[in-house]
């Protein structure tokens, strides 16, 4: 019972806390019209332009379900997929709590040789098969008690990531002809460091490094679920899950059901599947026969990628730099130094055209309001001023590549429908000149065939890639080669051929396509991983980015070096795993005739769909508080995620009375409102003329805010702007009997404010933002009350670079000034550290830090706890405050420590620390100790 007990308190906490409000997928614009489709195992919500598109994706997932779910035998309650148009995100997700799939339509530009829907059917139907196999045995008890909270507590809590996502990866290669699993690049980062550097302990290739790049949780699971299902058998895994759902309470069942089966827990299974990956991977390394390459970057200390090379007339070298320890930056190369060019905000795709005057890409715009809206502008950085333009506005265009005399560029367009068009526009105005539109294939990397007006790109349809070829001057478009599910992707063009970085002979490498005689030459072979090849402006060299265990770096080879052998373009080359695994499936989706089943249709009618109660608990969570109550609790989020609504009873162990809370919030409309209300008994003792009274009485609030989370995000700067008005009234009414009344029964209190808040984007090791500045200005008051009171509040934080990388300064300054009255404000300017209790008309506060790494000492205990770093910091505070005419200083200062840990299984960091501080009020030392759970690291 005991253990019982612990288990549903940990699955509580860990949902409680790392869901908040739980899993909100983002809000699409309110203008959208929604429709429904029903199928047998899936209810579809779409956009009403997009009938076609929902009628195929049920027809794909309801023709991958059966096959599916036999590994787990379970099977599914029906679902939700929502499908987002309006994102240029390429992703998906599959939540529990609520139960439902989140689709979005835009398709990668480096994408593997699939379409797209047909990815997203294999990998995310098996996350909801995963969830499902867990409702059985005890966890079908933990269920019944919590609703769907319950059951992703339990996977959260015993399932590794890395078997979830490994096990979707594996799902999605072996039951097609394509997947992550028969991509080359997929495996080199694993591949890489296990060759050149040896395995990582079991917490460190799962938890990951601030110290080293770690392959992540899809590369490392597809290894370990696909060679130990080849090894063992599925039954390693379906009793894994089997036993997480019928024996929780076991504490480690995952571990001890792969132990039961294979006779090594989850450390053996990983360094035995280590060690056999090592052995095979090594004996593939032998056979590799360097040639003779020049070396154009050197290897770091740090792990640093250089991405999308292009040789200058000059012979300089253009490229995207990625470190651990510094945000992605465009960098010109010249005799072996490094000038930072341009620093681009976010790209969607690795991937720039040069010219000898213009750097274009595209990069990753938000929406001002809605998260699930966004763009993909076209941006062109001057190599001589230094200067960035946005080329377009509110775009969806990717891939662009500009023409050598700088005077078109051609990108593709995803479009919020079902189509894709390669699009060319002006470079001086980004004036649309040519469009052409295709609905059935999709189009990637578009490259200018020198000295023409034609280019090139690839294809991506139901039977895989090829290239094609297109004149604007005739429309005419010509496919090169035949479709083919080998992986490869088109990085430059010549008059004569295109070049390729290809997986025909199972390892990424360079190939050269010709057109007058249609054939394929491997040009350069790779250790680990070779790709994005770009021929020098003199033709006389190529240049390519070449993977190691310390990143892509980059390489060069003259072109009097290459090499001739032909290679035939349907060539699928062998991969051990899926190979084998998919001997054995009953399913390949590439392959097999898609239905083409009618299901029937109807409105999807917003205020209909409000509510949707999908958990609940035994004891009363405030989920944004992350605190637990005696009571119970009710928790809905609707299918839009625009609609969030907690319920519950909460008893108060002080006050031995009960009171009915909620809170609704609906996020649809432009601004996002809340209404919050609460009623019950209430109890306190007062005195009055000098005598004590237990008084009683019955309380009732309300209160309704609105913001607008505005996000004004742009290039390497997060940005925002949240104004906010709120409006709360208490009402209370004494027990009848009490010798006492209120002054006033009812109160209420008005606010007004805004939040806004400017900063850097962070580098993985980074702890504070480089630069960065937050504003905060809250007025409230309580204007109706025969004593009122006010609040003034003004905040600010400023961030800024301390003396070496990842060093960190933030200054914070507040002015708080208060009126009593009747109702109380709660304090919002941050006393000095130490002091506690304080109580002051007006505030002027001043905070300061000084932050720093101090080690990656990245050490373990096997299967409690795994340290990832040490911080430490030292801080000053200070504060003046007025009360009826007297002046209080107080200081503090001291030292902080702080350290990053994980726990069991469970992903998010824990941040454990301890502070000693200095009070000058009272010349003393106190010591403190800090912890808290950083969530939002999972996101």
């Amino acid at each position: 019972m005991r253990k019982i007990i612990l288990l549903l308190f940990f699955c509580l906490a860990f949902i409680s806390n790392s869901f908040g409000q739980y899993y909100l997928s983002g809000q699409d614009p309110s203008n959208i019209r929604w429709k429904q489709l029903q199928s047998a195992n899936f209810r579809i919500i779409f956009p009403k332009t997009q009938e076609h598109e929902a009628q195929r994706i049920a027809n794909l997932l309801e023709m991958s379900y059966p096959h599916l779910r036999n590994d787990f035998s379970t099977s599914i309650q029906k679902t939700n997929l929502i499908l987002h148009t309006h994102s240029v995100i390429s992703n998906a997700s599959a939540a529990w709590a609520p139960r439902r799939l989140d689709f979005y339509h835009t398709p990668p530009q480096d994408s593997y040789s699939q379409e797209w829907y047909k990815q997203l059917s294999l990998h995310e139907l098996r996350h909801i098969i995963q969830f499902s196999s867990l409702d059985k045995g005890f966890g079908k008890v933990i269920s019944a008690l919590t609703g769907q909270q319950g059951t992703a507590g339990v996977m959260g809590v015993f399932v590794p990531l890395w078997f979830i996502e490994g096990d979707a990866v594996v799902t999605e290669t072996v039951f097609s002809s394509s997947g992550r699993g028969r991509q080359s690049l997929f495996e080199a980062g694993l591949k890489a460091q296990v060759v050149e550097r040896g395995p990582f302990s079991y917490d460190k290739a799962y938890f990951g490094s601030f110290k080293d790049h770690v392959p992540d949780v899809y590369e490392l699971g597809y290894v370990m679920v696909g060679y130990n299902q080849m090894k063992h058998g599925n039954e390693v895994w379906s009793s894994a899950l089997d036993r997480v759902g019928r024996r929780p309470w076991q504490l480690n069942p995952f571990s001890g059901a792969i132990k039961h089966t294979t006779g090594m827990n989850k450390k053996q299974l990983y360094k035995s599947t280590m060690n056999a990956m090592a052995e095979l991977w090594k004996q593939e390394d032998s056979l590799f026969i360097s040639d003779s390459m020049s070396q154009g970057t050197a290897d770091k200390q740090v792990f640093t990628n250089y991405r999308s090379p292009h040789f200058l007339s000059d012979g300089g070298v253009i490229a995207i730099r990625q470190k651990l320890d510094d945000v992605s930056a465009i960098v010109a190369i010249r005799d072996g130094q490094e000038e930072v060019l341009f620093r681009q905000g976010p790209m969607l795709h690795n991937w720039l055209s040069v010219s000898d005057r213009y750097v274009v890409w595209s990069e990753f715009q938000p929406d001002l309001r809605w998260s699930n809206r966004n763009f993909s502008v076209i941006k062109t950085g001057d190599i001589q001023t230094g200067k960035i333009k946005q080329l377009t506005k509110k775009s969806r265009l990717f891939a662009p590549d500009i023409l050598s005399d700088n005077s078109k560029i051609v990108a593709v367009e995803s479009d919020e429908n079902e189509g894709s068009a390669l699009v060319v526009l002006k470079v001086e105005t980004g004036e649309e000149l040519f469009r052409l539109q295709n609905d059935s294939l999709f189009f990637m990397t578009p490259r200018w065939i020198p000295g023409t007006n034609e280019f090139v790109c690839v294809a991506l349809g139901n039977e895989g890639k090829c290239i094609m070829r297109f004149n604007p001057n005739d429309s005419r478009l010509l496919q090169l080669t035949p479709f083919t599910y080998t992986d490869f992707s088109l990085s430059d063009a010549t008059s004569e051929g295109v070049f390729l970085q290809g997986d025909w002979k199972g390892n990424s490498a360079v190939y050269f396509f010709r057109f007058d005689d249609q054939s394929l030459r491997l040009i350069q072979s790779s250790r680990f991983g070779g790709t994005e090849p770009q021929l020098s402006p003199s033709g006389d060299s190529l240049i390519f980015a070449d993977y190691s265990s310390s990143g892509f770096k980059l390489r060069a080879i003259a072109t009097r070096d290459f090499k001739g052998e032909t290679m035939d373009f349907k060539q699928q080359p062998n991969y051990l795993i899926a190979d084998k695994l998919a001997q054995n499936t009953t399913l390949n989706l590439d392959k097999s005739k898609e239905t083409t089943s009618v299901f029937p249709v109807s409105k999807y009618r917003k205020a209909a769909h409000l509510f949707q109660f999908h958990s609940w608990s035994p004891i009363y969570i405030e989920a944004d508080n992350q605190q637990f109550e005696p009571g119970i609790s009710l928790f809905s989020q609707n299918a839009l995620s625009t609609m969030v609504t907690e319920v519950g009873f909460k008893y108060d162990r002080n006050e031995q009375t009960g009171r009915v809370l909620g809170n609704v919030s609906y996020l649809g409309f432009y601004p996002e409102l809340s209404l919050g209300f609460g009623y019950g008994l209430r109890r306190s003792k007062a005195m009055y003329e000098e005598k004590e009274y237990d008084l009683k009485w019955y309380e009732a609030d309300w209160s309704i805010s609105a913001t607008i989370p505005f996000n004004l995000s742009r290039d390497r700067w997060l940005r925002g702007f949240y104004p906010t008005l709120s409006f709360r009234q208490i009402h209370r009414k004494m027990e009848p009997g009490m010798p006492l009344n209120f002054q006033e029964a009812t109160t209420a209190s008005i606010s007004y404010g805004f939040y806004i808040y400017n900063q850097s984007r962070l580098a993985h090791r980074d702890i504070y933002p480089k630069w960065g500045q937050t504003f905060q200005v809250l007025y409230r008051h309580a204007p109706f009350d025969k004593q009122p009171a006010s609040q003034f509040y003004a905040g600010m934080n400023l961030f800024l670079p301390g003396l070496m990388k990842q060093h960190g300064i933030k200054l914070f300054g507040a002015f708080q000034q208060e009126q009593s009255g009747f109702f109380n404000f709660s304090n919002l300017a941050a006393y000095p550290r130490g002091y506690t209790s304080l109580s002051f008309s007006e505030v002027f506060a001043f905070k300061s830090d000084y932050v720093l790494p101090v080690w990656y000492p990245e050490w373990n205990w096997p299967a409690v706890c795994y340290l990832k770093r040490i911080r430490g910091g030292v801080f000053f505070d200070y504060l003046q405050g007025n009360y009826s005419g007297s002046t209080s200083n107080l200081l503090s200062a001291g030292i902080e420590l702080h350290s990053d840990w994980h726990f069991f299984n469970i992903p998010a960091p824990f941040d454990i620390g301890f502070r000693l501080i200095y009070r000058d009020a009272y010349g003393d030392w106190v010591p403190e100790a800090l912890f808290g759970i950083n969530f939002s690291a999972l996101y």
